[in-house]
């Protein structure tokens, strides 16, 4: 009987569940007009139509709308399913074009217009607003340059001249694809702030920071904090590139450039430098200031704590395991995994040592040269060489046109 007694508690409650379910389809909005205050007081009422806005003589916008209205005092038009919109710049130029929006707002007191995605709750799929928007009204020299926004609000201040574009906004290009959850445009500056998870995809790679600065007449971008970029190349593994600051450009064969504790991880090698520059043209990376790089054997791998024990100051107790390259400058290929060292190249492996002008990398062979004015360690004294040949893998310096001079440091 108590067994019963409690399934005929389940089953009502689920009965319930059931009719609030249905009270609340019936009940919910399924139109976005009912969350555009569609129930307040109109003076005017249109469907299926093309409407403008205009200001002293010039044309503001024109949208094709499903359905709109005017409420009282035209204070606001509310406009649902926006196709083929435009927006005008000051100038009158087109800067706004092929918008698709489930609905949008126009305000012409304050010179606002707002275009949504599909609002949450309705019932309807989800859907984004998209447009194509001209980046070439931020230079001067006013090339077309037409880029798709797809976002969830796109607001434009005629009057103040600004737009902002949030939630999730992405600006996608034939090449590129750049992603942030907000961006503000400054269009008599013609520069715009991003913020939120800035993810900016190339035909080269992928670009990850937290905000960045965007400048219309250099075509320059400024990324800020936490900036990651992973360098692809055909042919060999991700160059994975940490910095405080990157400067990039339009133009995707323009170098890339680095500063702020700049750390790259390639394949079995792991260097940290001052500043840097990355040249997709010429598939290199080139890393300056106090370079100190880590190779590690073929069958060791680059531990996430290597990078923090590599700026300490002892280095060499800390990393007495592996072979540590300091050096001027550093070049790497993002191609062959190849490197280049010079300027006061120091190579330092279990208590061994050698200094040169500069040393050679060959990540397949795993084979570090070094050559010019060459000095290796033996005991206390240095002796002069021709060159320095280190087997990375079986942890051996063999040296060749050995002078027999010694001398102490």
């Amino acid at each position: 009987m108590e067994n019963n007694a409690w399934k005929i508690v389940y089953l009502a409650t689920i009965f319930s569940l059931l009719i609030l379910a249905l009270a609340y389809y019936l009940m919910a909005p399924k139109d976005p007009a009912v969350l555009l205050g569609e129930k307040t007081e109109k003076m005017a009422e249109f469907y299926g139509t093309r409407v403008e806005g205009r200001k002293d003589g010039r044309r503001l916008w024109e949208f094709y709308a499903q359905k709109g209205w005017t409420i009282k005092n035209q204070d606001a038009s509310h406009l649902i399913n926006v196709t083929r919109g435009r927006i005008y710049n000051k100038k009158g130029e087109l800067t706004l074009t092929s918008l698709i929006a489930p609905w949008a707002i126009v305000n012409p007191r304050t010179e606002i217009i707002e275009a949504f995605g599909q609002p949450e709750g309705i019932i309807n799929k989800p859907s984004k607003l998209k447009a194509s928007i001209d980046l070439g009204k931020f230079s001067s020299k006013n090339k077309h340059d037409w880029t798709t926004i797809v976002a969830d609000h796109i607001l434009y201040n005629s009057r103040h001249n600004f737009s902002e574009i949030s939630g999730k906004a992405q600006l996608i290009k034939r090449d590129s694809k750049l992603t942030a959850d907000a961006i503000s445009v400054d269009h008599n500056s013609k520069s715009a702030k991003l913020s939120g998870h800035l993810f900016l995809k190339r035909r080269d790679g992928v670009i990850r920071s937290d905000f960045g600065d965007y400048f219309g007449e250099s075509e320059r971008l400024e990324l800020f904090g936490g900036v990651t970029f992973e360098a692809k190349e055909k042919g060999i593994k991700t160059t994975t590139i940490r910095c405080a600051r990157a400067v990039l450009y339009g133009d995707i064969d323009r170098e890339i450039e680095l500063a702020g504790g700049v750390e790259a991880i390639q394949g079995k090698k792991l260097s940290l430098a001052n500043n840097g520059v990355y040249s997709r043209l010429s598939k290199k990376l080139f890393l300056s200031g106090q370079t100190r790089t880590v190779i590690e054997k073929a069958q060791a791998l680059i531990r996430l704590g290597t990078a923090n024990k590599l700026r300490n100051a002892d280095v060499r107790q800390i990393l007495q395991a592996k072979t540590l390259l300091t050096s001027d400058n550093i070049e790497f290929s993002t191609t062959s995994g190849n490197a280049r060292a010079s300027g006061n190249v120091v190579v330092t492996q279990k208590g061994k040592e050698a200094r040169a002008e500069s040393a050679y990398y060959d990540d397949q062979r795993e084979l570090l040269t070094m050559r010019g004015s060459v000095q290796m360690k033996k005991g206390e004294d240095w002796l002069n060489c021709r060159k320095v040949t280190i087997y990375v893998s079986r942890e051996v310096f063999e040296a060749e046109g050995l002078v027999e001079a010694k001398f102490k440091l």
